[in-house]
């Protein structure tokens, strides 16, 4: 088993990981049976086709993370998520929150304010917020970009439509909670550099809110510190994309985490 180079910055936060080496292709998802070991993961209300037919395998790991969320609960995190303290704050007042990337992120991309983000979710069993999701996900099947079919800008559509319909309030039992970027999110991705000083240096083509998020930019610096409010913070590894892999390269995961314990398929935790 390998992982990215960039993994290694994570050492000092992960004493222990637990990893199911199984292929994508052999995962059995709501078919009645998955490899030894692993809980079933029961999906009523999408299509094993969708599921399948997907191009990438990081749509899959979208898709998953939406399944388990709805059926186990839960917090979810990606791998290059850095927890700083403890969630129960946000545990013990919402039912289901999400985060969203920096305010100037999808200003100066595509012109447009608060983009959800599936980097780290937090909900309740069955909420009716992840059934929305999972159910939307053939709709979207077709969509060219990952963003689109099952990542942040599908999430954040579902987001929209589901307070505007739903009509309850954050706190309520199925409210969804959209933390500040700063709970989570409180850099700027160092990819997008050079794209956000392009962007505000010809401020005759800008719209009003995106002249506002070079502004902001400007007074806040696009290198910025880790807020004190800050639960986690992003490291913006995009390991899913196979060029950052390439460029950096693997490594074996024990020379990450020395501890780590590794479930062979068909095989059940704790045997060898």
């Amino acid at each position: 088993m390998k992982c990215s180079e960039s993994s290694r910055r994570f050492r000092k936060n992960s004493d222990r990981y637990e990893i199911y080496d199984i292929d994508p292709p052999h995962m059995e998802v709501g078919r009645g049976s998955t490899p030894q070991g692993l809980p079933r993961i029961p999906v009523k209300t999408i299509t094993l086709d969708t599921f399948d037919n997907y191009s990438e395998n990081i749509r899959r790991a979208d898709a998953l993370r939406y399944f388990v969320l709805y059926e186990y609960g839960g917090i979810y995190a990606d791998l290059d998520m850095e927890s700083l303290k403890s969630l129960n704050p946000l545990i013990m007042k919402y039912s289901c929150f999400v985060g969203q990337e920096p305010y100037e992120h999808p200003i100066l991309d595509s012109n447009f304010e608060h983009l959800v983000i599936n980097a780290i979710m937090g909900c309740r069993k069955n909420h009716p917020f992840m059934l929305k999701v999972m159910k939307s996900l053939p709709d979207f099947s077709h969509m060219w970009n990952v963003l689109d079919s099952t990542g942040p800008h599908f999430l954040t559509l579902n987001y929209r439509q589901y307070v505007r319909d739903a009509n309850v309030s954050p706190d309520d039992k199925d409210g969804v909670y959209l933390a500040p970027a700063e709970y989570f999110f409180p850099t700027i991705d160092p990819a997008k550099f050079f794209w956000m000083r392009t962007q505000c240096g010809r401020p005759h083509k800008l719209t009003s809110i995106q002249k506002d998020a070079c502004k902001s930019l400007k007074i806040k610096g696009i290198k910025r510190q880790i807020s004190s409010i800050s639960f986690a913070t992003h490291h913006w590894i995009h390991t899913y994309l196979d060029l950052s892999i390439t460029l950096k390269g693997p490594v074996d995961i024990h020379t990450v985490v020395p501890q780590v314990k590794i479930y062979k398929q068909n095989m059940m935790p704790g045997q060898k």
